[in-house]
């Protein structure tokens, strides 16, 4: 769904120009820190074997459906597998399941549970495991405001998924309401990992790792033993809540408490021998084009907004916290296409407003104050002048999230900086809260542009339904083309994230989704690569 982009200094205060100061550490103040900071524990050396991963948020409970952050979703994938899992390359693969079909009406998907599969407990996985795992997450009752995307389909009257149940020849079969494709993404999330009820409160997984230790901020996890897969890197790996960056940097020091670290912030000591990891994210800012009414209900006007964009500016207002991304889709998602965007060409822009004429080119920008990433009150300000210089009038109005966010879903603007994430990798989850126009409701829209568009509706809708992933790929591809035309939104910046590691752990690498590969980071005796910034900060 859509959030409002924010921009406040680190102090919180409220932002009204383009620059905003931010805090710079010298090098000696990062020194003390390391030694005097409340979460600088004396842990010493590590187990052998042992990764130390420092998280904001370790799992509360064992239930993959109760993980919301995405360090809850990277610990649990170690533990559960799924029905099917992405491949590096964003593929769909098997696992747990050797193979599926799907009927001709496209209501019903079946899957062959691989036999013999162990268990964490020493029991073997069988259908009824999985199908009994799976029906868990399938209510009747309507979902709660705060419940992941993820698990929407399988709840409410109107769920998509109806019933999870045994087939024949042993398959799980997952009983759908209407044809809906992204089922196979949705069974791929480690939200929904299947997770083998025994006890009460007690639940086991086929994954690489078993659960040697769970308790407040802390999750310890060992190498189980019957795993027939890759084997991990590490034999075990403890993760530990760090209540915020300063902490996890202290806990990266001589002496220190972990050996990874996921950070919030740009990290600004990599001069420290830390070497620090960045790649881009599934969460995207866009600026979105109202598309329902007044100036900017005219195509050559989107168009002209598009190519007005000055991409040096743009980059420069988004600091270290994002890179300029011009795609449709979340850098690294499948389906996802670059270089989709408009190219800069003001003085095209400027042709595509004469006929115009006399007409007023006011517009306005709204943008959210909010506490993280790239300063609102910059890309804004970047923005405005990136417009007037070809023609507009633009205001900019910075307010607070939620008073933007409000004002942003009745259409309170022509423009709005907003940010959405994919959550799940298929292209519905990110594409239609956007686009289909049962989403442009003002008050509650998701569909901030107000697009309504039966072309765009019907290419949703099959692209939805098609269970044929080359069609529904060749169809996405359409759709991006045709978005490339309407310019409801215009697509700004990639966020970032990043990872801090002592320079002896090797394997590290960033996932787009947040779910970074523990299993393949160990630390290296030998001293493991060097230390410093990651020189690319692209999709990996």
């Amino acid at each position: 769904m859509v959030a409002m982009r924010l921009s406040t200094c680190r102090w919180g205060a409220r932002v009204r120009r383009r620059w905003c100061t931010r805090v710079r550490w010298p090098l000696g103040a990062f020194t003390l820190l390391l030694a005097l900071a409340p979460g600088a524990a004396r842990a010493g050396a590590p187990a052998p074997g042992e990764l130390r991963v420092g998280v904001a948020r370790v799992p509360a409970s064992l239930d993959p459906a109760a993980a919301t952050t995405a360090d809850e979703l990277m610990a649990l994938r170690l533990v559960y597998q799924g029905l099917l899992t992405f491949g590096e390359r964003g593929d769909l693969e098997p696992a747990l399941a050797t193979g599926w079909s799907v009927s001709r009406d496209g209501l019903v998907w079946s899957f062959r549970v691989r036999p013999d599969v162990p268990l964490h407990d020493g029991t073997v996985l069988g259908t009824d495991d999985v199908v009994a795992a799976l029906a868990e997450r399938v209510s009747a009752e309507e979902p709660a405001e705060t419940t992941p995307p993820w698990l929407r389909p399988f709840r409410g009257p109107g769920r998509i998924v109806r019933e999870v149940r045994r087939g024949a020849g042993g398959s799980v079969e997952v009983v759908l309401a209407h044809p809906y494709a992204p089922v196979l993404a949705l069974l791929a999330h480690p939200g929904l990992g299947v997770a083998v009820a025994r006890d009460p409160g007690r639940r086991v997984g086929s994954g690489p790792y078993r659960v040697q230790e769970l308790r407040p901020g802390r999750l310890t996890l060992e190498v189980a033993p019957a795993w027939r897969g890759e084997p991990p890197a590490s034999s075990r790996i403890t993760l530990q809540e760090m209540d915020d960056d300063a902490t996890a940097l202290a806990g990266l020091g001589p002496g220190g408490a972990v050996d990874v670290a996921v950070v919030r912030a740009p990290p600004g000591w990599a001069a420290l021998g830390l070497r620090v990891v960045a790649a881009t994210s599934w969460r995207v800012g866009l600026l979105a084009i109202r598309t329902d009414r007044g100036l900017t209900s005219r195509k050559p006007v989107r168009q002209a907004v598009a190519l007005a964009l000055d991409p040096s500016l743009v980059r420069a207002a988004l600091g270290r916290w994002a890179v300029p991304h011009g795609g449709w889709l979340p850098p690294g998602a499948w389906a996802a296409r670059d270089g989709a965007g408009l190219p800069f060409d003001p003085a095209r822009a400027r042709r595509l407003l004469l006929p115009l004429g006399g007409i007023d080119r006011t517009l306005t920008l709204l943008a959210g104050d909010q506490p993280t990433g790239p300063e609102a009150g910059g890309l804004a300000e970047a923005i405005r002048a990136s417009l007037d210089a070809v023609g507009f009038r633009t205001q900019v109005r910075i307010e607070p999230p939620e008073t933007a966010l409000a004002a942003v879903r009745q259409g309170g603007a022509e423009l709005a900086l907003v940010e959405s994430a994919l959550e799940v990798n298929d292209p519905d989850f990110f594409l239609r809260p956007l686009l289909a126009a049962d989403g442009a409701v003002p008050g509650s829209a998701s569909n901030v542009a107000f697009l309504r568009s039966s072309l765009v509706d019907g290419m949703l809708l099959r692209a939805g339904q098609l269970g044929f992933r080359p069609e529904r790929l060749r169809l996405y591809a359409r759709l991006q083309t045709l978005l490339a035309e309407e310019l409801p939104y215009v697509p700004v910046y990639a966020r970032l994230q990043w990872l801090v590691a002592r320079p002896e752990v090797s394997g590290v690498r960033v996932e787009p989704s947040g779910w970074h590969r523990l299993e393949t980071m160990r630390i290296d005796p030998s001293g493991g690569a060097s230390a410093g910034s990651s020189p690319d900060p692209g999709p990996r």
